[in-house]
């Protein structure tokens, strides 16, 4: 990947960081020291993952399984857009990893998206779940 194009994926990434910090910390949770921890664990783990596994592919696709896992607690217990959460899994999956792991990893992180998004938290969505499928897939 060439230097300009690291630097605009790092930049996407800060931006997606702050509006799931963001988004999160608007849920006015009881619970910070939690939110605390898994936003905590959410970032270094992608940071990790794009600083020092670069060209390991087993231990990108446990990262990236990982990030899915600390996604699906931050959805579940704060709630908001799993498409926000996982954007920056689908870009790792997509520029580290070879093509064929690459599409199995997408594929995987979409079913997340889509198995997570069958029960929105969002009260004016939760009698159209589809629209939150849809949305949250696109």
């Amino acid at each position: 990947m060439k230097k300009d194009d690291f630097n605009i994926l790092t930049a996407i990434k800060y931006i997606v960081y702050f509006a799931v910090a963001f988004s999160v910390i608007l849920t006015k949770s009881n619970n910070t020291i939690l939110l605390l921890i898994l936003l905590l664990l959410y970032i270094t783990n992608s940071q990790i993952r794009m600083y020092f596994l670069k060209n390991n592919i087993p231990l990108i696709i446990f990262s990236l399984i990982s990030e899915i896992i600390i996604a699906a607690f931050l959805f579940g217990i704060f709630g908001g857009f799993t498409s926000l959460y996982l954007f920056i899994s689908v870009l790792d999956a997509s520029f580290m990893l070879p093509k064929r792991e690459a599409l199995i990893m997408n594929f995987i992180i979409y079913a997340a998206v889509v198995f997570e998004s069958m029960h929105p938290s969002y009260k004016y969505l939760q009698n159209y779940p589809i629209v939150n499928v849809i949305f949250n897939t696109l």
